[in-house]
């Protein structure tokens, strides 16, 4: 650990890479989500059903979809749409009406429609971009899981929620997750590490920085892979914390009327300790 750490400094120091907790985060990750290379590696993780890395494993999966039954309505009578659905956990276990996944890396998108029932569509889009175009007048559930609205960061974010609110009909369901600011999982660690995001040729060591950004506001990784010495590449991938509060005034600014949320993954076992505060919150199209 002190030698990664030295080593961190020494690169921060001599200009090599920016100090972690004050990398500019005009984007939120400079990982190429879209990219078939990465599809391929983040496939087995999705695929695994004994870690909640990527796909949530059965006995998250469960809870989430015993939840949204209690606050939606029976999946059974659901039209739904399913926002950053990677390879499309949900429709493999639920019995929706219609079904239709959107996820931004064909890997992704195609080992989905492979593995799942017929009915269940699934587009290889970019979910901005697809609700841009789509009808959604019949979805009567979109889900925004997987701490997607994170990712995005609050200005996306409303992008997003504002433009599906026009989309959708009065009364659609929007259920999904958010992880908050302050709930104490946020440590700062550097260790050596293997990394999905990019697949260096001759590394000679990855280092795996993640936390806090000093402000509190973001959380992440970066990854920074070393040969001889030099950096041969770094990538980062950070979230936005939300407050429950702010969580609350993203819906109702637009157009969502917010329901219940809960705590929903709270005290499940799980490897992804963070996880289990994420609020699940649940919201209500209203007329634009």
């Amino acid at each position: 650990m002190t030698m990664l750490r030295d080593t961190i400094e020494h690169l921060c120091a001599s200009g090599k890479i920016e100090p972690f907790q004050r990398l500019p985060l005009t984007r939120l990750s400079s990982v190429q989500w879209d990219d078939p290379a990465l599809g391929a590696r983040l496939l087995p993780v999705h695929m695994d059903g004994n870690t909640d890395q990527a796909s949530r494993g059965p006995v998250l999966r469960i809870a989430v979809e015993n939840w949204i039954s209690a606050v939606a309505g029976d999946l059974e009578r659901h039209s739904v749409l399913d926002l950053y659905c990677g390879t499309g956990s949900l429709a493999n276990c639920s019995r929706t009406r219609r079904y239709v996944g959107v996820e931004v890396n064909p890997v992704l998108a195609d080992a989905a429609r492979k593995l799942h029932r017929a009915g269940a569509n699934f587009i290889c889009d970019d979910a901005l971009a697809y609700v841009h175009v789509a009808n959604l007048s019949k979805v009567s559930l979109v889900l925004v899981l997987y701490e997607c609205l994170n990712g995005l960061g609050t200005t996306a974010a409303y992008e997003l929620l504002r433009l599906m609110n026009r989309m959708c009909s009065p009364g659609t369901w929007l259920i999904g997750d958010v992880r908050l600011r302050g709930s104490g999982w946020g440590r700062q660690c550097i260790s050596a590490s293997g990394c999905i995001y990019f697949a260096p040729s001759e590394a000679d060591l990855v280092i795996d920085e993640s936390g806090y950004t000093d402000d509190g506001v973001y959380f992440g990784h970066r990854y920074v892979a070393l040969a001889a010495g030099a950096v041969t590449e770094s990538v980062h991938s950070f979230i936005e914390l939300f407050s429950a509060d702010g969580v609350t005034e993203l819906l109702k600014s637009t157009g969502w009327q917010p329901r219940t949320s809960q705590l929903v993954l709270s005290g499940l076992p799980t490897d992804v300790e963070e996880c289990a505060d994420n609020l699940f919150f649940a919201a209500i199209a209203s007329a634009s």
